[in-house]
């Protein structure tokens, strides 16, 4: 058998991707309405007009038809929180095709504490074209954000996401396609408190019917509990094809 160092090398690289990996969603469901943690942990529930079985960009995808009842979300389970991000350090990562131009304001994800509380989410705002990722602590009552420069979301091809913050002191970064591509950067100056979490969802702000929900499509999830590297999200983007668990 010959060896060949340079795919060992990759090997060894890619396995990082399993380190602090606190969930991942792979998306490949064919029927019903409980998305599995590859982890077996935390398993997602889809609600309202979703539907599983579509294609994806690595294999199935789940489509959120939210064109005008913005019913359809992806849920972590109550028992998720915020305290599993040690030392305030998280990364998200996801793939989204919208089925249409977008016209209103998208949560992508948000993670949040029950009754109100401290707040971590992201979106794509219409308007500006920006993607915007923000820490909105309870005390002191202001938001603590990084965006994008404006970015169009293709309705043809699959764009990767990627959100990463290393704690108090370290910046909100977001990648696009495997890209840091934050161009007005804030650096975390409160800590998001420790409380469990009833409103955690993809694709829509807490699954409420909010119009500010994605129509479209959503495939492969993972959360941190740290920050990841740009090679790292890289590896994720994979030039386009995409990596799935276990890397």
């Amino acid at each position: 058998m010959s060896i060949v160092p340079g795919v060992i090398a990759s090997n060894i690289k890619k396995s990082s991707l399993l380190t602090g990996l606190l969930g991942n969603w792979n998306l490949n469901e064919t029927t019903g309405t409980a998305m599995a943690d590859s982890l077996g942990v935390n398993n997602l529930t889809l609600g309202g007009a979703g539907t599983v079985n579509n294609s994806g960009i690595l294999g199935k995808a789940v489509y959120l038809n939210n064109n005008t009842t913005y019913t359809g979300y992806l849920k972590l389970p109550t028992n998720f929180s915020l305290n599993k991000f040690t030392g305030n350090s998280i990364s998200v990562s996801m793939w989204i095709l919208p089925a249409a131009a977008p016209t209103q304001l998208i949560d992508l994800w948000s993670l949040h504490n029950s009754g109100g509380g401290d707040r971590l989410y992201a979106q794509y705002d219409t308007t500006s074209k920006k993607i915007w990722f923000y820490c909105m602590p309870t005390t002191p009552a202001w938001n603590e954000y990084s965006t994008t420069d404006a970015i169009t979301l293709s309705t043809t091809v699959w764009t990767h996401l990627g959100f990463s913050c290393g704690g108090i002191g370290t910046q909100l970064l977001i990648y696009v396609n495997g890209v840091q591509s934050a161009t007005s950067i804030f650096t975390l100056g409160t800590a998001f408190a420790a409380v469990t979490g009833a409103n955690d969802t993809f694709g829509n702000e807490f699954g409420s019917g909010a119009a500010n929900a994605l129509y479209g499509y959503i495939d492969d999830i993972s959360i941190y509990n740290r920050a990841l590297s740009a090679a790292e999200f890289g590896m994720l983007y994979n030039n386009g094809f995409g990596e799935q668990y276990p890397f």
